[in-house]
């Protein structure tokens, strides 16, 4: 393959893919960043606090979505148009969810997110079913910006309310979109009728990938509380400012591995470089943390431990990018199935013993079984072939 190929024709021909992979690394960036800067606002337990309640609106609204974004994502392309039908059916779960959320914990800001990231979810989904990629960018971008300033002039008013508030009307600028779908076309539940299978197996996948993210979060603060989950919750933030240069490297890599390109070398440096990004972390740590976040009293631990999950995330971005390739992602939503079960069941194990090190511990072992998953499929696929 010449140079002029592998540059100029992988552009032209997954040009919509780097501008997602643009818009979702900057905004990932500044998410990871925003988060760091409130850290130093609010208390430790504030702070765990905040993720917590943010955890339980993520898990919510992803009840509440019931599937919806991965068979948009199918069916739009296809110009099957359940869009409105759905929407109205998200509408009508997630008002319902938020109403329920509101009478069990008289937090109306949590509710009005559910609103929100409904409205999001399904504005955002629908520009990439469209392939709308310079639409994507451009509200993905004002999103972004007008969460991070709508979040800090409202915690100066509100506290971590005002900024789950400030996260909450971010989302509402997707409703244009929302308007527009619905005048466009009407609403045939018979759509929905005959694509019912396909909403349950997304719906299936998308609370596996969701429980992945937060079920740490439900675990630490029963029975650790807010301030350990403050430290930990910190240390998962660095952590996943890390893992952007892993997932920069998947956004390059699924096209490539598409076109079933050798790209083994970027691979095998990627993979070396978390490792000497592991050894910087372990080492520069105590010292670098200290300077910025000295009410975080844990946080230098959590970070040293969590750094050891960077290799295995590194290794299953690698793994992700050649399954979604060939087109195979029920593999992917296993090893987060089993990143979860392992998690879980580690915690049953040694909860009579478990601290925030212990949790950090599980959380690394259970990146490790995911990965393990990966190589064992993968090695299985290739005594097959051969």
């Amino acid at each position: 393959m010449n140079k002029k190929f592998s540059i100029t024709n992988l552009y032209s021909n997954f040009k919509g893919l780097f501008s997602i992979a643009f818009a979702d690394i900057v905004t990932a960036s500044v998410s990871a960043l925003f988060w760091l800067y409130v850290s130093t606002l609010i208390s430790v337990e504030s702070y765990g606090e905040l993720f917590y309640l943010l955890a339980i609106a993520n898990m919510t609204s992803s009840i509440s979505l019931i599937g919806s974004k991965h068979t948009l994502l199918v069916c739009i392309p296809k110009n099957i148009k359940l869009d409105s039908a759905l929407f109205l059916l998200v509408f009508v779960i997630s008002a319902i969810s938020s109403l329920v959320l509101l009478l069990l914990t008289s937090n109306i800001e949590l509710s009005i997110y559910i609103l929100g990231s409904a409205v999001f979810g399904l504005g955002l989904t629908h520009l990439l079913g469209k392939k709308s990629y310079t639409d994507y960018v451009k509200y993905l971008f004002t999103q972004k910006i007008s969460m991070v300033l709508l979040s800090l002039i409202l915690n100066d008013l509100m506290g971590i309310n005002g900024i789950i508030l400030g996260i909450s009307v971010s989302f509402f600028i997707y409703i244009p979109l929302i308007i527009k779908t619905f005048k466009i076309n009407k609403i045939d539940f018979s759509l929905l009728r005959s694509n019912f299978q396909f909403l349950m197996y997304s719906y299936f996948i998308e609370l596996i990938s969701v429980s992945g993210k937060h079920i740490d979060k439900f675990v630490i603060v029963p029975l650790l509380g807010l301030t350990i989950m403050g430290n930990y919750q910190l240390g998962i933030q660095f952590i996943g400012l890390f893992q952007l240069f892993p997932l920069i490297l998947l956004k390059y890599t699924i096209p490539i591995d598409a076109i079933k390109n050798s790209n083994k070398n970027l691979k095998i440096a990627m993979i070396l470089f978390s490792s000497c990004l592991t050894i910087l972390i372990i080492f520069l740590t105590p010292v670098l943390i200290p300077l910025f976040f000295q009410k975080f009293i844990y946080v230098v631990n959590i970070i040293q431990i969590l750094s050891f999950s960077l290799v295995p995330f590194t290794i299953s971005t690698i793994y992700v990018s050649k399954f979604y390739a060939n087109k195979n992602s029920k593999i992917v939503s296993i090893s987060n199935l089993i990143f979860v079960l392992s998690f879980v069941l580690f915690v049953i194990i040694f909860y009579t013993i478990l601290d925030v090190i212990g949790m950090s511990i599980i959380y690394v072992v259970s990146s490790i079984f995911a990965v393990l998953f990966y190589f064992i499929v993968d090695l299985r696929n290739k005594i097959l072939k051969s």
